[in-house]
C-alpha cells in the first residue's frame, strides 16, 4: 500500500494487512495497541484503516524473537540518485530500525541478568557490541557478567581487547568507569588466587597413585626421556581441578614456561577461544624473555590473536574475515615457528582446563603442536562421557603413545569415612551420621565437602541442596535436549532404578527412540544402563536426580507419581508377590 500525503486514513483492507503488520510474538492482535501506533480498525466494514505517521512494521511480544528478526540496516545497499528528501527519510528509518533492535537487546539483557541466565544474557551483549564496538556500556556489562560468573580473567580479556580498539581507532583510553571496573575486578581475581593458594594448602586426600603417576611423567620430561601427555577425567565435582593445582604447584619452580588456559562451555562455538590467553601469555614471555620472533610471524599470528600483537603491527581485523583470505596452515606454520623458538629456550607445559567444551580449530591446533613438537606436555581436564571430538584426539594420540588417562573414581566407603576423619579433626562423627554422608556423597569428592562444611557450620546438615552444588549439577544439564528433559522428568520419579518398559508407557514412545534418548543422556554421565533381566537405567549419582525431581513443581510431581503408581498397580497379580510392589504403590501415590 502507499500513504497519502495527509493526516486522513488510507482504508485498505483484506489481504493488504499482513504487509503492514509483522507479528513476530505468536500473541493475538490487540486493537487498542494498534491504535496507538496509527492503526485503527473499522468492525462495521472489517477495515483497517492506517494513518501517515503509523509505522511500517510492528515488532510484537517481549521475547527473543523479536531482536531474530532483525537483519542488518534497513534497506542496506538501496539507494536513489538525486532523491535527497528520500535518502533523509531512508536515513532516519535506518537509525529508527537500529535504536529499537539495540533498545531491544538492552531490555533482553537486562530480563535475563535478573533471571541470572548469564549465557543469555552474555549472547545479547556481545550481539550490542557488534553493533557498535566502541561503545563500552556493553563491554562494562559483559564484565560484569564475567565478574558474576567469577571468570575473571575473561572479564580482564574484555576490558584488553576494548582497550586495544579504542587505542588503534579512535587513540583514546576506556572510560574511568570502565576502569574502575576492570580495577575492581583484578582486586577479585587477586583476591580467589590468595584464597586458591590457601585452598592449596589445606587437606589433600588420596589420589596419591594419580600424583606419583603425574610426576614420574613429569620428570622423565624434563629429562628427556620418554613421557606422555595427560588427560585427567571424571564426573563434576571428583576433584580433576584440586589435582592438576596440586601437580601445578610441584612444576611451578622448574626451569619451564607453564601457559593455562580455560574452555567454556558458552564459547565453544566461537573459533580459538581458549588459544587467547595462551598467546596473550607468550607475547609476555617473549616480550620479558627477550625471544627472537620474526615480525612475519607475529603479523600472522595477531591476525588471529590481536592481543598478541604489542608492536601494533596490524590493524583491527576481524579474525572471520582474516581465515576468509588466509588458509589457518599458513598461520599454523607461523606458530609452530613461535612455539619452536621458545623450547629453544625451556620446554613448555599446556594445561586446558575442561578440554570437553573445546571449539574443533583449538583441538585441531592442539593436535598438531603435540605431533610435532616433543618438547611441550599438555596436562588437560575432562568430564566423562561421550565427547566426539575429544575422543578422536586421545585415539590419535594414544595410537602413538603421546598421551595416558588418568580415571579418577569416587571414594570408597571406607576412603569417605577417612576422609571425614582428616578434615573435621577434633571433631566426633558417629558411625550413623558417616553411613548418611556416604549415601547421600556416594564418594563425590565436592559433594561430600559441601556436606562436611555444614557440619562444620551448624553441627548438623539437610538433604538440602546447596547453592555451589545448585550450579555444579545444572552445568550438566546445559544443552539436553527437550525430549531428554521429557525423559530426566519420569525417571527422576524413581529413587533407585526405571525400566524401559514403564519409561515407554509413560511417554508413548517405542523402545528404540527412548533407547536413543537415554543414549544422548548416558554420553553426558548423566544416566547409566542397570545390568539385569530387564533393560532399566539410573541417575548416574542420587543428586543428579534430586536436582530434577526438586526442580519439578508440585503439580508436575504430583501427575507424574499419579501416572506411576497407575502403571505400577497394572503389575499385581493377586498374589504373595504383591507384597513388594505395595509399597511404590504408596510412595507413587501418596507423593
Amino acid at each position: 500500500y502507499k500513504k497519502k500525503e495527509t493526516n486522513k486514513f488510507d482504508i485498505i483492507g483484506g489481504d493488504q494487512v499482513p504487509r503492514v503488520i509483522i507479528d513476530c510474538s505468536g500473541n493475538s492482535i490487540n486493537f487498542e495497541s494498534l491504535s496507538k501506533l496509527g492503526y485503527s480498525y473499522f468492525n462495521k466494514i472489517d477495515k483497517w484503516g492506517i494513518s501517515d505517521n503509523a509505522c511500517d512494521y510492528i515488532f510484537l511480544g517481549n521475547n527473543d524473537e523479536s531482536v531474530n528478526i532483525y537483519d542488518g540496516d534497513f534497506l542496506k545497499g538501496f539507494g536513489v540518485k538525486n532523491a535527497d528528501e528520500f535518502e533523509s527519510w531512508l536515513f532516519s528509518r535506518r537509525e529508527f530500525y537500529n535504536d529499537l533492535y539495540v533498545s531491544k537487546l538492552y531490555e533482553l539483557t537486562d530480563i535475563y541478568i535478573e533471571k541470572r541466565d548469564y549465557e543469555r544474557s552474555e549472547n545479547y551483549v556481545k550481539l550490542l557490541i557488534a553493533q557498535d564496538e566502541f561503545d563500552e556500556r556493553p563491554y562494562r556489562i559483559l564484565m560484569n557478567i564475567y565478574r558474576e560468573l567469577g571468570v575473571y580473567n575473561k572479564a580482564i580479556d574484555t576490558y584488553e581487547k576494548l582497550r586495544i580498539i579504542l587505542k588503534k581507532e579512535l587513540g583514546v583510553t576506556p572510560d574511568i568507569k570502565t576502569i574502575n571496573i576492570v580495577n575492581e575486578i583484578k582486586g577479585l581475581r587477586k583476591a580467589k588466587e590468595k584464597e586458591n593458594v590457601k585452598i592449596s594448602n589445606e587437606l589433600f586426600f588420596g589420589r596419591e597413585r594419580e600424583i606419583k603417576i603425574l610426576k614420574r611423567n613429569f620428570e622423565a620430561f624434563i629429562d628427556y626421556n620418554t613421557y606422555r601427555s595427560i588427560l585427567i577425567r571424571g564426573e563434576a565435582g571428583i576433584g580433576k581441578t584440586k589435582l592438576k593445582d596440586k601437580f601445578y604447584e610441584y612444576i611451578e619452580d622448574e626451569n619451564i614456561y607453564i601457559f593455562q588456559t580455560n574452555c567454556y562451555q558458552a564459547e565453544k562455538g566461537y573459533f580459538l577461544k581458549p588459544w587467547n590467553e595462551i598467546f596473550l601469555s607468550i607475547s609476555n614471555v617473549i616480550a620479558q624473555d627477550n625471544i627472537s620472533i620474526s615480525s612475519t610471524w607475529r603479523k600472522m599470528i595477531s591476525y588471529v590473536f590481536p592481543l598478541f600483537d604489542r608492536d601494533n603491527l596490524v590493524e583491527n581485523r576481524n579474525p572471520v574475515e582474516v581465515l576468509d583470505t588466509l588458509k589457518f596452515s599458513v598461520i599454523e606454520e607461523a606458530i609452530h615457528g613461535v612455539l619452536k623458538n621458545i623450547v629453544e629456550r625451556r620446554k613448555i607445559v599446556f594445561i586446558f582446563e575442561d578440554i570437553q567444551w573445546i571449539d574443533d580449530l583449538s583441538l585441531s591446533l592442539l593436535s598438531s603442536i603435540l605431533l610435532r613438537n616433543r618438547n611441550i606436555l599438555l596436562i588437560g581436564t575432562c568430564r566423562n562421557g561421550h565427547y566426539e571430538k575429544v575422543n578422536s584426539l586421545v585415539t590419535m594420540l594414544s595410537s602413538n603413545e603421546l598421551i595416558e588417562i588418568i580415571e579418577l573414581e569416587r571414594f570408597t566407603r571406607a576412603e569417605v569415612e577417612e576422609f571425614i576423619g582428616k578434615y573435621l579433626e577434633d571433631k566426633k562423627v558417629n558411625n550413623n551420621v558417616k553411613e548418611k554422608i556416604y549415601k547421600e556423597t556416594d564418594g563425590n569428592t565436592f559433594f561430600l565437602i559441601e556436606y562436611l562444611n555444614m557440619l562444620k557450620s551448624k553441627g548438623d546438615f539437610d538433604k538440602a541442596i546447596s547453592p555451589k552444588m545448585k550450579d555444579v549439577l545444572r552445568s550438566k544439564f546445559i544443552g539436553i535436549s527437550e525430549e531428554g528433559k521429557k525423559i530426566l522428568n519420569m525417571a527422576c520419579m524413581f529413587f533407585d532404578k526405571v525400566e524401559l518398559d514403564i519409561l515407554g508407557e509413560m511417554s508413548g514412545k517405542d523402545d528404540f527412540e527412548i533407547v536413543e534418548v537415554v543414549e544422548q543422556l548416558q554420553n553426558k554421565y548423566i544416566m547409566k544402563e542397570i545390568e539385569g533381566d530387564e533393560i532399566a537405567f539410573a541417575f548416574t549419582h542420587q543428586k543428579l536426580r534430586d536436582f530434577v525431581y526438586y526442580g519439578l513443581s508440585s503439580a508436575k510431581r504430583r501427575i507424574l507419581h499419579n501416572k506411576v503408581g497407575t502403571i505400577i498397580s497394572k503389575s499385581l497379580r493377586n498374589n504373595k508377590g504383591d507384597v513388594s510392589i505395595y509399597p511404590k504403590i504408596i510412595y507413587h501415590f501418596t507423593n
